[in-house]
């Protein structure tokens, strides 16, 4: 299996101001990158859509697959919610519902279909292609219990997953690739690589091998400095790149090694 890729410039530096991601390596019909302008919630980074016509706002969510609103608020809360309050019915999507981990929640998922289409920016006068899935399978929050997160709800970009776990968003659309411009505050989604085969870029590591539930954007590691001290690895490490996180974040096995000072 051809892994993808992702852009070593996108490592530098924790602040980095651009990452791009092959989310499959198959080469497909060439067209101009769906943009989707991107604001700032908190430590990350929003972006706004719609289903069945009805507006939401939802943290971009790299390390996780799947497109949620919010169903626990009340109609006269939708004002107030700064992610929008899920009032509809959709249709059935004839999946059951599902109880679904997060790093700082736990939140039960009624799933559902309906017309779904990104917020974008038109560019050079002229929109992009167009993201939208008439027939989307999305995720209602109808529980939630937090666990010392922030509350958010995700909108998730891993693309591929293991037959138990529910659609992604990406599945159902045929995005081949994604770049964050963050300075400029943009997302661009294309059905083409964003990065050529020669690029000097770092290869992904399909987790699912290992039992993840998702194709994480992970990537072996040659190397770990913490606290100016190199950290002895006796094994094989890997980091994802996950933007519905701030900062870095280290396994507790690992930082309290006895290697780490």
């Amino acid at each position: 299996m051809t892994l993808g890729a992702l852009s070593r410039r996108a490592l530098v530096a924790t602040a980095a101001t651009l990452i791009s991601i092959n989310v499959k390596s198959a080469a497909s019909e060439e067209a101009l990158p769906a943009v989707v302008p991107l604001g700032l919630c908190g430590g990350a980074y929003c972006a706004t859509y719609t289903i069945d016509g009805q507006g939401f706002r939802a943290v971009l969510d790299t390390g996780s697959p799947f497109m949620l609103v919010d169903g626990t608020c009340r109609n006269d809360d939708a004002r107030r919610s700064p992610w929008g309050c899920y009032t509809g019915d959709a249709r059935s999507s004839g999946l059951g519902d599902t109880d679904e981990l997060y790093g700082g929640e736990d939140v039960t998922v009624e799933w559902r279909r309906g017309a779904f289409a990104f917020d974008q920016l038109r560019v050079d006068e002229q929109l992009r292609s167009t993201l939208a899935v008439p027939d989307a399978v999305f995720g209602v929050v109808r529980g939630y219990v937090g666990k010392g997160g922030g509350g958010a709800v995700f909108l998730g970009l891993c693309k591929q997953r293991l037959p138990r776990i529910r659609p992604t968003l990406l599945e159902q659309t045929n995005v081949a690739s994604l770049r964050f411009r963050f300075v400029q505050r943009r997302l661009e989604l294309s059905t083409s690589p964003l990065i050529p085969r020669a690029a000097d870029a770092l290869r992904l590591i399909d987790l699912r091998r290992r039992g993840a539930p998702v194709y994480n954007y992970a990537c072996r590691l040659s190397g770990l400095v913490i606290n100016g001290e190199r950290v002895k690895l006796d094994r094989c490490a890997v980091a994802v790149i996950d933007t519905g996180t701030t900062g870095i974040s280290v396994d507790d096995r690992l930082l309290e090694g006895e290697d780490i000072r």
